[in-house]
């Protein structure tokens, strides 16, 4: 194996990383090779898990071969199936060697796209009534889902705000049209809810009775809880403490470097959900963050200082309610329905552009 190389380590081939992954394998200059390290066998497309834990089948175009991230004969590497152990100033630690590696990595450059671990969705095909506490709006396309692809199963979809999307952020009118199209579904919206589950994890469960901390109560054989998700900062924590907020993310500038008072990781980028740069955590950000990160990358290897900067967008997503129906606050605001949400997203879920990533 060529060993004169500099290193661009990537940890995590999520939305995030896998973004920063296909612009600079045609961008990164012919001295620097991309070593992309993910702790599975497999890719993994999170926009498509709602349908992969309701339709049989599903999960093949939810996951691919992390192998095929790279043409056969690149320069590129990737290491499936590997743990990052520690990061240093210019190195990986990694729990396992591979043909023409140790178990230290030295790099130019690190992006940390760790991602963050949420409540995984799961098939209930067995109960007969669900019941969702939900804090975020993939909760509510898991509801539509599971409506939409199994017919008369009882659903509680219990959440914290007045509509399933939270109003702070969206607009009324999408999360009324959202409520509205559940209902449609025959799914029983809680709000206001604050749901006592007793300690029991998501899953099937014996049926009971919950107290959802509104005045109401809803009875379930299948749990599943959604607190939000939770940023998988632990090893840039054990590296630097200072770089990670209270909520544990990873404190980014506008150019997705690593925040430090004296600019010392600038040489370390921070994409996806595990960095503070954007509330919302919708894939589109994540989109925007990778490819604007990889351009950065180039030029900051090229010893050009004058870097893009990351305005967080106006709020912008679908929300897919099973393959045929969802809702969409998409540009200026425009709240849209069914028709133009399932042309954009609903159908598919965006599975045609993740496969084509391992085409070549």
């Amino acid at each position: 194996m060529h060993t004169d190389f500099k290193n661009v380590v990537v940890i995590g081939i999520g939305l995030g990383g896998a973004n920063v992954i296909k612009a600079l394998d045609s961008t990164l200059p012919a001295t620097h090779r991309i070593i992309a390290i993910c702790e599975d066998e497999y890719a993994y497309f999170p926009v498509a898990s709602i349908r992969a834990a309701t339709v049989p089948g599903w999960e093949r175009k939810a996951t691919e071969d992390a192998r095929k991230f790279f043409a056969e004969g690149s320069r590129h590497l990737v290491l499936p199936g590997t743990e990052v152990l520690k990061i240093n100033n210019k190195s990986v630690e990694i729990d396992r060697t591979h043909p023409g590696f140790g178990t230290e990595i030295y790099f130019d450059v690190l992006v940390y796209s760790t991602g963050s671990t949420y409540s995984f969705p799961f098939r209930p095909i067995s109960g007969q009534s669900t019941m969702e506490e939900i804090r975020n709006s993939l909760r509510a396309e898991f509801a539509g889902e599971i409506a939409a692809q199994h017919k008369g199963k009882k659903i509680t979809l219990a959440h914290s705000c007045s509509y399933p999307l939270d109003g702070g952020y969206w607009k009324e009118k999408a999360g009324k049209n959202l409520a509205s199209q559940l209902r449609n579904f025959k799914v029983t919206l809680e709000s206001h809810a604050h749901v006592d589950t007793k300690g029991l994890i998501n899953g099937p469960i014996t049926i009971q009775t919950f107290d959802l901390g509104n005045g109401g109560t809803a009875t379930a054989d299948f749990l599943i809880t959604a607190h939000g998700l939770k940023p998988r900062s632990q090893l840039m924590a054990a590296f630097r403490p200072d770089t990670v907020d209270a909520a544990g993310f990873v404190k980014v500038k506008p150019t997705m470097q690593v925040l430090t008072k004296d600019g010392s990781l600038d040489h370390i980028f921070a994409v996806g959900d595990v960095n503070n740069a954007d509330r919302s955590k919708q894939a589109v950000g994540a989109d925007s963050q990778g490819n604007l990160a990889a351009a950065n990358i180039v030029t900051y290897l090229s010893g050009n200082n004058i870097l893009k900067l990351y305005k967080s967008a106006a709020p912008l997503g679908v929300f897919a309610l099973g393959p045929a129906a969802g809702v969409g606050q998409i540009y200026f605001g425009l709240v849209v329905g069914n028709m133009l949400s399932a042309r954009i997203k609903s159908k598919e879920l965006f599975t045609h552009e993740f496969l084509e990533t391992f085409e070549h």
